[in-house]
């Protein structure tokens, strides 16, 4: 799927690479369909696997940049993922609602617990929620970004670079 998208791959092709027979694929998944959202959940299972250290008391302006930079070079390190997940994503969008607004809900539970053990004493913790989708939506679009200019990283960093002077000023 991270080769051909996912209106190109098929399940011949899938078994093929996963080195299993068609008929061990389609045991494991009735459809393309049901490998495609099992591909979803299995992506932000990685996504919210990822670990990322914050030193506790950092202050949630830092760790929502430090997330943002930890998920944009996860992105870049894993190149195929990047149009994979937006591929997926809409998708589920279209086929599966309630499964996206659960995943959705797990990255953002996945962000907010980061962000809610770096609160320092200074940091408004009712904000956690808001920054969390912030957070969530910026790396959505860097992602999209990076997709559309994947032999030119200049716009990704810049707009880090931008981020970083918004949510940590000198």
């Amino acid at each position: 799927m991270a080769r051909d998208g996912i209106e190109g791959a098929t399940t011949r092709q899938i078994a093929k690479e996963a080195e299993m027979t068609l008929a061990a694929l389609h045991y494991c998944f009735e459809s393309k369909e049901e490998l495609l959202a099992a591909s979803y959940d299995h992506l932000i299972e990685l996504l919210c696997k990822e670990e990322i250290v914050i030193k506790p008391g950092s202050g949630i302006a830092s760790a929502a940049y430090q997330i943002m930079e930890a998920m944009v070079g996860w992105y870049e390190t894993e190149d195929g993922y990047s149009k994979t997940q937006l591929e997926l994503f809409f998708w589920v969008c279209r086929h599966d609602r309630e499964r996206g607004v659960n995943a959705y809900n797990r990255a953002l539970d996945f962000i907010g617990g980061i962000l809610r053990k770096a609160a320092g004493p200074e940091d408004d913790k009712s904000k956690i929620p808001a920054l969390a989708r912030f957070v969530s939506a910026t790396i959505d679009g860097i992602i999209a970004q990076g997709v559309l200019t994947p032999h030119d990283r200049t716009p990704v960093r810049e707009t880090m670079s931008f981020i970083r002077e918004i949510l940590l000023p000198k």
